[in-house]
């Protein structure tokens, strides 16, 4: 037989009274009152979110599917709000900002950017077009006219969309053509002549 020295079995003696009151009082107290309350039923009022269908990853899916930090603009926002060039859009999406880097208008994502016109640095944002990569860095303040979207990616996207794309990735989705003609525009007046 073997014997179970006093000290052992006094420093143990604690736990097992605590455990053992522990699962007692989980045995025999009743569940969580959040728990056991009904549902309320849906008022008429209840305000319900738009969902909103994005290709960050190249095939439709809704937002919430997407494991991606992702930011994305519809056009009526766009319009709504007057961002007519990427420039604008840095007051809408977080950790984007547009800014000049010797003389070259430059896209910073997550804080990222650069590249562009120096000799073997390509920009570190990628800018797609409908699936098309845009690699010249004054073309990144182009005009955002019928947009149904802009989905802005952060974080290297280089699995899907190749290089260029180490500090994310913002893709400007061209609205649909319906079926009625119509033109948009933008002018601009100014008084420096």
């Amino acid at each position: 037989m073997h014997r179970i020295d006093s000290r052992v079995a006094s420093a143990w003696r604690p736990a097992v009274v605590a455990g053992s009151w522990t699962l007692l009082s989980m045995a025999l107290l009743p569940p969580p009152l959040a728990q056991a309350q009904p549902q309320p039923a849906a008022s008429a009022d209840a305000v319900t979110l738009q969902t909103v269908t994005v290709t960050a990853r190249l095939r439709p899916e809704t937002e919430q599917q997407v494991p991606a930090s992702l930011a994305v603009v519809d056009g009526e926002t766009l319009a709504a709000e007057g961002i007519h060039s990427l420039g604008a859009l840095d007051s809408r999406v977080a950790n984007l900002q547009f800014g000049d880097l010797n003389g070259t208008p430059t896209l910073f994502l997550r804080g990222t950017g650069g590249g562009g016109r120096q000799v073997a640095f390509e920009p570190r944002t990628g800018i797609y077009l409908d699936g098309v990569f845009m690699n010249v860095p004054p073309l990144t303040d182009a005009l955002l006219l019928d947009l149904d979207r802009v989905e802005v990616l952060r974080g290297p996207q280089g699995s899907l969309f190749g290089q260029n794309t180490v500090s994310g990735a913002v893709r400007l989705i061209s609205r649909e053509p319906g079926e009625r003609f119509s033109v948009q525009g933008l002018t601009a007046v100014d008084s420096s002549g």
